[in-house]
């Protein structure tokens, strides 16, 4: 006997309202709609209002067929597959059970027969039927039915079903639609007192959007599974749905519960943002609507809730920023606020702040000269904002070159006595550097080195040496890290751009004078450790306490130390992942993840992924991981544990560095060669690389040379 996959609903009340009839009083549109509470819930009718309802895309419900003479989906349905019998066509995928009709109904309603309607009211729907009418089905024609749907035009696969068992021929079917693009959802599942609530499958395979059933109050359903596979929880009790094939009636409006129903509220949800969006990807798609939720747990991404409620409206507008002019007030959906007399711009992106913000861009009185050596490159200015909450996301700021030169142009930030160098290291008319500070902005221009050695006697001279590149004015936080083990400090480069920091190396039982004395010289309002004692000395930190303020980020171990830094580091939604005991992969990228404001955490040569690495995960909301290294370093099953995953990897480290570059190009103003054998050096001129807007190039160590 072939395993069995089961469908998830349990119907809750029949004929709520009675079948429209010539006898009957009509039921209008709008006494039908107030009873659709999920309706609102995900904001779908704001999002009509916009002009977006799914026109263009085709949703594939993988069931027990769709009843093409459902009134509420007049003109939505495009013939599909019988995959038990062979036959395409209306005929063949008529819907006998109900199940199919009443996902199709939530996605694609358009309230053309008894006034439902569906959260995606211009989408098609393309009905497979896999299950007999008894909503029996098996792993088989599951597969079968997937594969067919991947072929023919579905961009959405909605599958209401599910099982303990974790099947090849299902495994495999679901790979596939995903490589030919499309977006994959599945309901959670269903469970009894009692019994297993853990996420089942289709939901639980890498890639698969899993959704849970919530209450009309916000709640988990007490149905619903849940685990740490969940993506979301959607509206699933008391959910008003076209029926068909029950007991012999035809076009009833029943309410339902179960998760079955809530997964098309979010392929519903896709439709829309596809529609108005068509050349994204399913990644795409998938990322917007999990970055864009209603979160229901402060604390993160969880296991009961996972990224929260899908908001369509909320989706929809994160997905185009708006360009308004300085001052003015940003919201969830970010924007790009311009001084349109001056030409400076700040760039804003999503989510930035939990709240709405007032941001200004505006030209100041230069508040002092540069030093010595610094031509000013354009006027000061202002940027400001009303609330005091750090930003979630890098900030870009864009600010025209007033004064052309061959100098290369870099961004310095007045700290109140001082200009302390951001970042920059380009030519040409317009400087843009990400920013995560108020405060008054100019530029400076200054000679790029054209051959810069930057080999002291040992790590920590030439640590020191980057450090005076880097920030030739000082900087108001130095980063210390342990000279013999390098990984806390690999995780500590992004922290270190937003800081507009030099990385600085000691080691763990005594600190080198040189790095006292550069220290004094820097002359930083804050310290901040990376690692615990064992990396890090109590006696260094009690040392160093007497120059200025110190702050220790430790953990645990390696992993912890990274997330802690991540949670330092505070920005959300995409993060890099490396290992943490190969180092060369994480050379190549840090300069970008820098740049780009992601943290770096580590993962094992193991294939699970650390706990300390998910945690951090689910804490800052990451939808979106680049994976740099191949398999040996990163494994394939520890790859399906992290959130869409992307790898970067060649076939050794100097392959990967190559790929990483062209994956990332720079200005290539400068160009910083390293060892990629050795690492210490490397290490802190990933530093240099971000303020620099460069990437670190490797090679063999008999070569190496900074140029």
């Amino acid at each position: 006997m072939r395993n069995r996959l089961i469908i998830f609903v349990m119907v809750l009340t029949i004929l709520v309202f009675p079948i429209r009839n010539a006898t009957a009083s009509p039921i209008t549109i709008s006494s039908v709609f107030s009873a659709e509470w999920g309706l609102q819930a995900i904001q779908a009718p704001e999002v009509w209002s916009m002009g977006i309802n799914g026109n263009g895309i085709t949703v594939a419900v993988i069931d027990t067929g769709v009843d093409a003479s459902i009134g509420d989906l007049k003109g939505n349905i495009i013939p599909g597959y019988n995959v038990i019998t062979g036959g395409t066509g209306f005929l063949n995928t008529n819907d006998l059970n109900g199940h199919g009709t009443e996902v199709a109904s939530i996605i694609a309603g358009n309230g053309q027969g008894l006034g439902l309607m569906g959260v995606a009211p211009g989408a098609k729907i393309l009905p497979v039927e896999v299950f007999d009418s008894y909503g029996g089905g098996d792993f088989q024609s599951v597969g079968a039915g997937i594969r067919w749907a991947a072929d023919n035009g579905a961009k959405i696969i909605n599958l209401s079903m599910g099982t303990a068992t974790l099947d090849t021929q299902l495994q495999e079917a679901v790979k596939y639609a995903q490589d030919k693009g499309c977006l994959i959802v599945a309901a959670a599942g269903n469970h009894l007192d009692g019994e297993e609530s853990n996420i089942l499958y289709p939901a639980s395979l890498p890639g698969v959007v899993s959704v849970g059933a919530m209450t009309e109050d916000n709640k988990i359903a007490p149905f619903s599974n849940t685990g740490s596979y969940l993506d979301l929880i959607a509206p699933g009790t008391r959910i008003s749905t076209d029926l068909a094939g029950i007991s012999g009636l035809k076009q009833q409006l029943v309410l339902s519960d179960g998760t079955s129903m809530a997964s098309p509220f979010v392929c519903g949800v896709a439709a829309l943002i596809w529609s108005a969006h068509p050349d994204w990807s399913a990644q795409q798609v998938a990322s917007n609507i999990k970055q864009s939720a209603q979160r229901l747990d402060v604390s993160g991404c969880s296991p009961q809730f996972g990224f929260g409620l899908p908001n369509a409206y909320r989706a929809v507008k994160i997905a185009d920023l708006q360009t308004i002019t300085a001052p003015d007030t940003i919201d969830f959906a970010g924007g790009i606020i311009k001084d349109t007399s001056s030409g400076e711009s700040l760039l804003v992106s999503p989510l930035t702040w939990n709240g709405t913000n007032t941001v200004n861009l505006q030209r100041v009185e230069v508040p002092a000269p540069f030093p010595t050596g610094i031509i000013p490159g354009s006027a000061a200015v202002l940027v400001s904002w009303s609330t005091s909450e750090t930003p979630h996301k890098i900030l870009s700021l864009s600010i025209p070159v007033t004064n052309q030169s061959t100098l290369a142009n870099y961004l310095f930030r007045w700290d109140g006595s001082r200009w302390i160098r951001v970042a920059g290291g380009f030519t040409g008319n317009l400087l843009k550097v990400g920013i995560f500070e108020q405060g008054i902005f100019r530029i400076g221009q200054m000679p790029l080195p054209t051959s810069l050695n930057l080999k002291g006697d040992d790590r920590i001279a030439t640590a020191i040496q980057v450090a005076d590149s880097a920030y030739p004015t000082g900087s108001d936080t130095v980063i210390l890290a342990r000279a013999d083990d390098y990984s806390d400090a690999l995780a500590g480069v992004p922290l270190a751009y937003k800081y507009s920091a030099p990385i600085l190396l000691t080691y763990p039982d005594s600190l080198d004078p040189r790095v006292k004395a550069e220290i004094q010289h820097l002359s930083p309002k804050s310290i901040y450790l990376l690692g615990g004692t064992g990396a890090i000395s109590s006696g260094i930190e009690s040392d160093l306490s007497r120059i200025t303020s110190v702050y220790r980020l430790a953990g645990a171990n390696r992993y912890a130390t990274a997330a802690q830094i991540a949670q330092t580091l505070g920005t959300i939604g995409r993060a890099v992942i490396v290992s943490g005991e190969n180092f060369p992969d994480a050379l190549s990228i840090s300069s970008v993840a820098a740049e780009r404001g992601e943290p770096i955490l580590l993962t094992d040569n193991d294939d699970s992924v650390p706990t300390e690495t998910l945690n951090a995960l689910n804490t800052l909301w990451v939808t979106d991981t680049l994976v740099v290294g191949g398999n040996a370093v990163v494994s394939d099953v520890a790859l399906k544990q992290l959130p869409g995953p992307v790898r970067l990897a060649g076939i050794d480290r100097y392959a990967t560095n190559r790929m990483v570059i062209d994956a990332f190009p720079s200005a290539e103003t400068l160009n910083i060669v390293v060892s990629g054998e050795d690492f210490p050096d490397a290490l802190v001129g990933s530093v240099l690389a971000a303020v620099n807007n460069s990437i670190l190039y490797l090679i063999n160590p008999d070569r190496l040379v900074f140029k």
